[in-house]
């Protein structure tokens, strides 16, 4: 069957339960798609006729029009059992890959599966089937294909499917143990969507595509831009059925790109929690056949470091996914260019030129639009207009247009009819299209509705009104609307030129982000022994780089990606990444970082790439930008989407009681004559202009925008200042909301990185007589610590850099004297009591912890009698928060050291500033409660807010009890009345073990410098090195939900007044309707001031809080 009408699930559910009722049928075998439109059903009785008549009823009853029916006869076979063929060795399997005609949705799936599984040696659990593009895959144990071709055959047949193709494929048991499942992300852009119901009708269309994952839809209808991702690979058949949902909904899939995600197990992860696999997408040219496939897809396959790859014949492209540390998109490149073909890299849509491209196209498409109406505008104003005021009733011009063409119509009648007629179906095409298509395929109803009715209603009562007056022969004095429904339509094509205007410029900051990144790189490849001065040098493209290369950057040029320094010392102007405006220097020898987009100012300098493509600093940020456009919405903007929702049928109520209104005062003599007779019209045409009127007055485009544009232009502010949003509207109200905010300790509120704290030398040991053996001291303790990694060690490696004379070779000398110490347990007497040269045949050094050293035998010297001095001062580099570590020579202890974490620079002030704003600051780390305390007090955190020894676990759980607490007082409120809702708690942290905490919180804020599954598990994350820009969020999130406030504002408070007015309520007051054609523009306009109020916000300047 063929049915039309269908739309969604609801309306599948409604088919099948009609043919459910139909005699015979096989209830099993119903399958129905609301995509396709498709229906397949299997009856016991072969009467097709009477079926055919019962069929066309069934569905008709229920709304929906068969427009096609057709008969195949199945025979009735039974499942055979054969025995079960031989079995294959133990350590190969084999892939059954299927091509099914006939599934149509979810059930013909489940129906094929259930079918596959009854297959003996199958494994259930490989199975796996798509009604989308037909095809199915299932992996058996054994070896017979040909037994098993003929099994399957059958089985598919005896559900009704056909199977047209299978191919074969052993695959080895040891290599198919991984579990990896490939999904398609789709990245789209949509063209013609103005608000948010326009948002909820494309996720609806999206949402009925199989195979769709889920809650992976987001779309913005500021940006265009729409992300889907389906459990599905063909990602050529699934284009085209996007392609078509978008289309039957009136919009317009401009792009549409692709990305391969690989969900793989735990072990596909790095240690810091990141990917390491990356998709490429290239385009390959010169393929003639499958046999070209073939030789591309098999020798990539043997390439350590490729997972997958597909290469498409048609497309002339392909898809590799691969481990970026083992093949980077260069080798690829160079692979198939080895087997005879041409391949590029096909670069992500990063680039600024595609928003701004497209958005310059829209803005044109407008004005054109706008400048043809005009063209009819003119005439129609001169004929309409001029000549009725300027003219005098005996002109010969006046009188001319006055003259009929036929008993009933003027030449001036005529005239407005014909330029009314292009405007109507042409120029104003666009709008009946997407109201049709949104009404038709969506069930909503959207501005487009709106506009729509109100030149449509104006336009055909002008023809009914001309056609009145020819077939009455009767004076064509009456009023026509064709001249309002030109005026309308121009002035609104103006309106929607200037909101298109007004729209790009809050696109300025993405562009500009985007056109940062540098088109190419210099590659510099070194041969052994050669200065890096004296290497090769090659230019090549930005897409090309890979990790591990080594590129040379000049001054005055953009680093191409992230890397680490590999040689040389310049200065670097990191203001578009971090928002600090003062230059930093530094050098290969600190091993100090280099970020995407920032400018080399002052030396050549060498680094090594790390992160590249869509990995760099800057791609996350261009992403996470225009992420946030589409990020879960703050309950303010739900309620603006919930109106907007029953905005539309509410206007169109309201227009229709207003014409029955007036037309009821009119003809029953309760308005005055004259009102009527002043607009020379009757009474059903006089309550036609306000309905018209109201229909295209009110907006509900300004509650759309009112959210989304002050996010973008929010959000592009914060991008300046070093902040990234990626939690859109609810990480901003909810930031804006905060009772608690929560800090990691090590790495957040400290550097994260243990530097000596304080030391102390022994007495005994400070009486040396050698001049240098203090300076030995530190040497020996470098040498011995310098070949541990432990944290400790290398802050006391640090230490002892930093004493002057660090790493001289020593000689001692004993001093006059009957008796020299040089270290407790070494004593030297002179015989003649002369300097002479001291031999050492062993010297035993120890470093370790107290307990440690203590536990050994080491001890203190014989003049340090009072053991409890000595244990209060370790105390007391406790308390300080440091771990202690003690030095022991030949079994005394010489030196004490205190090993701490230190706080961030200007931590105390701005946990100052956010508790005077009357927000709690907490503590949670897993560290001793000694050394938590100790921090917290120096920066200012109370002792009872630190949470200390809480394992990872635990992290999510005290976030959790946090907000359990409840929400601040509020003075506003009567008597000081507690809010009693939950608290709004934000978490930061930068490492793994903080991610189910930052996930808790109701607002995430990670560094940039944390790891990967921390910053995705973060809504907002801060590039700046310091917490400053945690104030300044806070300042910009305020200011934004007020502009949004502000917005909303503005859009009621307009819809309010403009609709009365529409209406007529104030026409008493001034004796004349308000123009339809102004009414229009005044609608367009209302968004215009939305957009323009938002990008107020671009004049934000961050508070100097130090």
């Amino acid at each position: 069957m063929q049915i039309e009408g269908m739309t969604c699930s609801s309306c599948v559910k409604s088919a099948e339960k009609a043919l459910a009722a139909i005699d015979s049928i096989l209830i099993d075998s119903i399958s129905v798609s609301s995509l396709t439109g498709r229906g397949v059903a299997n009856f016991t009785l072969d009467d097709r006729e009477r079926l055919g008549k019962a069929i066309e009823k069934s569905i008709s009853n229920i709304g929906y029009d068969l427009v096609d029916l057709q008969w195949e006869m199945i025979p009735n076979q039974t499942q055979p059992t054969s025995s079960q063929p031989p079995a294959s060795e133990e350590s190969l399997e084999y892939r059954a890959v299927m091509q099914i005609e006939g599934m149509t949705c979810s059930s013909c799936v489940k129906t094929t599966e259930k079918a596959l599984t009854a297959i003996e040696s199958i494994l259930p659990e490989t199975i796996s089937v798509s009604a989308l593009t037909g095809r199915g895959v299932a992996v058996f144990t054994n070896g017979d294909q040909e037994s098993l071709g003929k099994i399957i055959e059958e089985a598919i047949s005896n559900i009704g499917y056909d199977l047209v193709d299978l191919q074969w494929e052993v695959i080895n048991k040891k290599k198919a143990t991984k579990s990896t499942v490939t999904m398609s992300r789709a990245t789209m852009q949509i063209e013609g969507m103005t608000c948010s119901s326009c948002v909820k009708t494309t996720e609806k269309a999206l949402s009925a595509i199989e195979t769709i994952v889920e809650g992976s839809i987001s779309v913005s209808a500021l940006t265009g831009r729409g992300v889907a991702v389906f459990a599905n690979e063909d990602q050529e058949a699934l284009g085209k059925v996007i392609e078509e949902s978008i289309s039957n909904i009136g919009y317009d899939l401009v792009d549409l790109q692709w990305e391969t995600i690989q969900e793989n197990d735990p072990s596909d992860q790095n240690e810091s929690g990141e990917a390491t696999t990356v998709t490429t997408n290239l385009n390959i040219t010169g393929m003639t056949c499958s046999s070209c496939v073939n030789s591309i897809e098999s020798n990539l396959r043997e390439r350590d470091g490729i997972i997958s790859c597909q290469i498409n014949l048609l497309m002339q492209s392909g898809v590799v996914v691969h481990d970026p540390t083992k093949v980077g998109p260069r080798t690829l490149v160079e692979l198939i260019s080895d087997l005879g073909y041409e391949a590029t890299v096909v670069q992500p849509s990063t680039k600024g030129p595609s928003i701004q491209e497209r958005h310059a196209h829209e803005t044109r498409s407008l004005l054109i639009r706008f400048l043809w109406a005009l063209s009819f505008a003119i005439p129609a104003f001169i004929i309409g207009i001029i000549f009725d005021v300027a003219l005098s009733k005996e002109n010969r011009v006046r009188r001319a247009f006055a003259s009929e063409v036929c008993p009933g119509l003027s030449v001036s009648f005529l005239i407005m009819w014909i330029l009314a007629t292009p405007v109507q179906f042409i120029l104003a095409w666009p709008f009946y299209r997407k109201a049709y298509k949104s009404l038709r395929y969506a069930h909503t109803a959207n501005m487009d509705v709106l506009v729509s009715l109100g030149t449509g209603v104006a336009y055909f009562a002008s023809v009914g009104t001309c056609i009145a007056n020819i077939v009455d022969k009767s004076s064509s004095e009456k009023h026509q609307f064709f001249d309002t429904t030109i005026y309308l339509i121009t002035f609104i094509l103006f309106g929607k030129f200037l909101e298109a205007h007004a729209k790009g410029r809050t696109f300025d900051t993405i562009s500009k982000l985007m056109e940062l990144q540098a088109e190419t790189a210099t590659l510099v490849t070194i041969k052994e022994g050669q200065p890096i001065e004296n290497a090769q040098e090659e230019e090549i493209d930005f897409a090309l780089v890979q990790q591990g290369d080594i590129l040379k950057v000049n001054p005055g040029t953009r680093i191409p990606c992230d890397g680490t320094l590999y040689h040389g010392t310049s200065t670097f102007d990191e203001s578009t990444i971090t928002g600090e405006s003062i230059p930093v220097r530094k050098s290969a020898e600190n091993g100090d970082r280099v970020i995407s987009a920032t400018l080399n100012l002052t030396s050549p300098v060498y680094f090594i790439a790390e992160k590249v493509g869509a990995d760099t600093t800057l791609s996350r940020i261009i992403k996470l930008v225009q992420d946030a456009q589409s990020a879960k919405k703050a309950p303010m903007e739900q309620l603006a989407d919930m109106l907007s929702g029953v905005f539309v049928p509410l206007v169109v109520a309201l227009a229709i009681v207003t014409f029955i209104l007036w037309c009821a005062l009119g003809y029953t003599g309760h308005v005055p004559t004259e009102w009527i007779t002043k607009q020379k019209t009757s009474p059903g045409v006089f309550a036609l202009w306000f309905a018209i009127t109201v229909l295209v007055i009110a907006c509900p485009c300004g509650l759309g925008l009112a959210s989304p544009t002050a996010i973008m232009v929010g959000t592009g502010v914060a991008a300046k200042h070093g902040i990234l949003i990626k939690g859109g509207g609810l990480a901003l109200e909810m930031i804006n909301r905060l009772d608690a905010i929560v800090f990691d300790k090590t790495g957040t509120l400290t550097i994260g990185k243990p530097i000596v704290s304080g030391k102390r030398s022994d007495d005994d040991s400070k009486t040396l007589i050698l001049s240098d053996a203090e300076r030995l001291l530190w040497e020996l303790v470098h040498k011995l610590e310098s070949g541990s990694e432990h944290p400790l060690a290398r802050a006391v490696v640090e230490s002892c850099q930093e004493v002057p004379g660090k790493g001289i070779e020593a000689v001692i000398n004993v001093a006059t004297g009957p008796e020299a110490k040089i270290f407790p347990g070494f004593i030297y007497s002179g015989s003649d009591g002369q300097e002479s040269e001291l031999e050492f045949a062993s010297l035993t050094i120890q470093i370790g912890s107290p307990g440690w050293i203590t536990s050994i035998g080491s001890q203190y010297a014989s003049s340090v009698t009072d053991k409890q001095t000595e244990d209060r001062e370790i105390e007391a580099f406790q308390n300080t928060g440091a771990s202690i570590v003690q030095v022991a020579i030949n079994g005394f202890i010489v030196l004490t050291l205190g090993v701490a974490d230190r706080p961030r620079e200007h931590t105390a002030e701005i946990i100052r500033e956010l508790e005077k704003r009357g927000i709690q600051v907490w503590m949670l780390t897993g560290d001793h409660r000694i050394s938590a305390t100790a921090i917290a007090r120096e920066i200012g955190i109370k002792p009872e807010r630190v949470m200390a020894q809480v394992v990872p676990e635990e992290k999510a759980s005290k976030v959790a009890s946090l907000q359990t607490q409840g929400g601040r007082y509020f003075p506003w409120l009567r008597d000081g009345i507690p809010n009693h809702r939950n608290a709004v708690v934000a978490m930061v942290g930068d490492g793994i073990n903080d991610s189910p905490a930052l996930a808790q919180a109701d607002v995430g804020i990670s560094p940039s410098s944390g790891t990967d599954i921390a910053i995705e598990a973060a809504s907002i994350i801060l590039n700046t090195p310091n917490l400053i820009s945690l104030l300044t969020m806070l300042d910009l999130s305020a200011k934004v939900l007020r502009r949004i406030r502000y917005n909303f504002a503005w859009a009621f408070f307009y819809n309010f007044l403009a609709i009365p007015v529409a209406a007529g309520v104030f026409y008493p007051l001034w004796l004349h309707p308000f123009p339809p054609e102004l009414a229009g523009l005044a609608m367009v306009l209302s968004s215009v001031t939305v957009i323009c109020s938002s990008l107020h916000l671009k004049r934000f300047r961050a508070k100097k809080y130090l």
